[in-house]
């Protein structure tokens, strides 16, 4: 398995070639402001299911007739190659498909609301260009795929190679560094252990002021589309 994963290196480091199509995370410009079916186009496209007889790939491939059979999908892995905002991010797998990735349990501000740029980045920082393992479950209304998103941490020795344990959920590390709050509404989606991780993680942030916390009234996400829902051409 290891040599299996050394081969695969080379395809993997080209990633980054194809990474390089997408906006680079400090200075994204795109027209993929909105949280809607502007994004559903890549997160619809299926994982692409192991013919059988195929050779074993360093990123195992998420089969989603699994969720269909009640059984939970296989972990999803490969490289983020692009970032879309503090909650959205592109994974690029070994067969170098897309899979947009919403992750599961926060909701960062939009990218035109106060923070959302800085929690962008902090999401940039920790997993642009970086391999990723992806639990998930099931799919949004916009067909991304909802799941917790797992790296390497940012002091490991071995970050970004293949082999490098991915010991970081990447939502839980957003809550902590006051870049994104609990997605309250939708946490029957966690199980219950983590569900209380998170609140315990956004309840600490908003204690030491650190993040978003830092300003005075700071409106959660939800509302703030809301609100320009309601705008005259919203």
């Amino acid at each position: 398995m290891v040599a299996a994963l050394l081969l695969a290196i080379g395809i993997h480091d080209g990633l980054s070639n194809a990474g390089k199509r997408h906006e680079q995370p400090e200075s994204q410009s795109t027209t993929d402001t909105q949280k809607g079916s502007s994004r559903s186009t890549i997160g619809s496209a299926q994982p692409a299911k192991p013919s059988a007889g195929s050779q074993p790939r360093a990123y195992p491939q998420a089969d989603p007739s699994n969720d269909a059979a009640g059984d939970p999908p296989t972990p999803l892995f490969g490289r983020v190659v692009a970032i879309a905002d503090g909650d959205t991010l592109t994974v690029l797998d070994a067969s170098l498909r897309e899979h947009r990735i919403r992750l599961l349990g926060i909701d960062a501000p939009e990218r035109n609301q106060p923070w959302g740029q800085r929690s962008r980045q902090a999401i940039s920082r920790l997993a642009f260009q970086q391999p990723v393992r992806v639990e998930w479950s099931k799919r949004d209304r916009f067909g991304r795929v909802l799941g917790n998103v797992w790296v390497a941490p940012p002091d490991s020795d071995c970050r970004g190679q293949l082999q490098c344990p991915t010991s970081l959920d990447v939502s839980l590390e957003q809550l902590r560094t006051g870049h994104a709050w609990w997605y309250r509404q939708f946490a029957k989606d966690q199980p219950p252990a983590q569900r209380k991780l998170y609140e315990q993680a956004q309840s600490q942030a908003r204690e030491r002021r650190v993040g978003l916390w830092q300003q005075t009234d700071p409106q959660p996400p939800w509302e703030y589309r809301r609100q320009s829902k309601s705008k005259p051409g919203g």
